[in-house]
């Protein structure tokens, strides 16, 4: 009997949050342009970058040919830019316009802008592997991108050899010392006698 009550006050609960968002049950997950499905909210195995952008946004055309190299030179970091243009002809529009190959959903329900709520265009989010939001960034400049890049060097990725390389700065040159053996002898090469 308790086994009962309890069941039926599930059902209940998740009949009463389904009609709450308006029947339409909000899936966690959206297919890109290559047909292949991504999650963006929930745990994930690994750091997600999450990118809101749209074709009419003249900042978002400067940054995502930059994180779509950020994503290539960081393969350990998910990368998911989601269009929230109003028709997916502006998402298909801003895939060929900068010949994105990252993943790049169409948000047509808006279900990602509002879970993330993006206050601007571009907006960016990164998600640790539980799906808490860590990082976040309104709009883009050269500054904010550096703020970006250099979060994401610090994230715990696999390796050092992984972090983007946009971000490796060219070590100094190291002065060659000589070695005390290879000194050059105070003495006269050719003893005078």
């Amino acid at each position: 009997m308790e086994l009962l009550k309890w069941a039926t006050g599930r059902f209940l609960v998740a009949a009463i949050l389904f009609l709450f968002a308006g029947g339409v049950a909000v899936q966690a997950e959206e297919t890109d342009q290559h047909g292949r499905s991504h999650r963006w909210k929930g745990p994930s195995t690994s750091y997600t970058l999450i990118d809101f952008s749209a074709s009419w946004c003249v900042p978002c055309r400067k940054s995502l040919p930059r994180l779509e190299t950020l994503a290539k030179d960081t393969p350990n970091l998910q990368v998911l830019v989601v269009s929230v243009d109003d028709e997916i002809a502006g998402r298909d529009a801003l895939v060929e316009d900068l010949g994105l190959t990252l993943p790049v959903v169409w948000d047509g329900r808006y279900a990602i802008a509002q879970h993330h709520k993006p206050a601007g265009m571009p907006s960016t989010v990164i998600l640790d592997p539980s799906g808490a939001e860590i990082f976040r960034e309104e709009g883009y400049s050269e500054k904010k991108w550096r703020q970006l890049v250099d979060f994401v060097e610090h994230l715990p990725l696999a390796s050092a050899a992984e972090r983007p390389m946009s971000s490796q700065r060219p070590k100094p040159p190291q002065r060659a010392m000589p070695s005390p053996l290879l000194r050059p002898s105070r003495q006269p090469a050719h003893p005078s006698g």
